[in-house]
């Protein structure tokens, strides 16, 4: 057990950024008791490889407590130290996993995904509907989207369900959302959002567009999770919408404002024989 636990500090002090990868070298004699020569010829002991191979060795022994496991979890997918050629990391279960998604009709679909994805990146393949809401269950547990497929349960081969909802507004409810699916044109399908500040200067910020989000081009499903609680519509003196770029397969649409007053435009993507109207 002393030469586990020197071995996971180890790993788990060079994937933290404690120190580097050369720490390894101080475990050489730790790394020859749980590996018993298991080497191939050529390679030392005391490398980093040597010590991950340990420690894989250790977890698939069941001589790591299951909260260490966990912890290794944490930082492995976020550190270069650890590589998809590791043993370590088919022991942590950090590889690529299959996850089955059906929907309510029983149609089933596999997606190949990286545990430290987030459950928000599974929903982005789905390809639902604009104005749709999916929404993923493993078992009886709801599945937000900003936590990883790990963190959530989901493991290699799993089965989510998939369901499609309908977003419903009251009718003196506030919805960019709403706003934008009304504008539409029949058949109008909206493919990106480039979100920009909210109004002049970001004053009375409502905060439903995160900071790090905006000047980035969103799907239109991540799009559409930032646009409720505020409206393309109305403002006076200063306007009260977030500055956009919605790009169809038609038209690129935008708030425009007089006086603070906003409302939305649109402007065909190529040369089209039309009747220009004044914004």
């Amino acid at each position: 057990q002393e030469a586990v636990r020197k071995v996971f500090k180890c790993v788990a002090g060079v994937l933290n950024n404690a120190f580097g990868p050369e720490e390894a070298s101080r475990c050489e004699a730790e790394v020859k008791l749980l590996l018993d020569a298991e080497l191939e010829a050529g390679t030392s002991f005391a490398s980093w490889t040597s010590v991950c191979h340990a420690l894989a060795k250790a977890i698939d022994h069941g001589l790591v407590p299951e909260k260490g496991v966990e912890t290794l979890k944490n930082l492995g997918p976020e550190k270069n130290a650890l590589t998809s050629e590791t043993s370590l990391v088919t022991s942590l279960g950090l590889g690529a996993m299959n996850v089955n998604v059906v929907n309510m009709a029983g149609e089933s679909n596999t997606f190949k995904l990286q545990p430290q994805e987030r459950i928000l990146d599974l929903k982005l393949r789905l390809k639902v509907p604009f104005g749709a809401r999916p929404r993923l269950t493993l078992g009886d547990q709801s599945l937000d989207d900003s936590r990883t497929l790990s963190a959530a349960g989901l493991s290699e081969g799993c089965t989510v369900l998939l369901a499609v909802e309908k977003v419903q507004w009251e009718e003196e409810q506030k919805s960019a959302l709403k706003d934008l699916l009304n504008f539409l044109e029949d058949g109008e399908e909206v493919q990106a959002v480039v979100f920009g500040d909210w109004g002049w200067g970001n004053y009375e910020d409502v905060g439903s567009v995160p900071k790090e989000r905006r000047g980035k081009v969103l799907s239109p499903h991540e799009a559409q999770c930032y646009m409720e609680a505020w409206s393309f519509f109305g403002g006076h003196g200063s306007p009260e919408c977030y500055a956009a770029y919605i790009y169809t397969d038609r038209r690129l649409i935008f708030p425009s404002q007089y006086d603070g007053s906003t409302n939305l435009e649109g402007m065909p993507l190529r040369p089209t024989e039309c009747m220009p109207t004044m914004p």
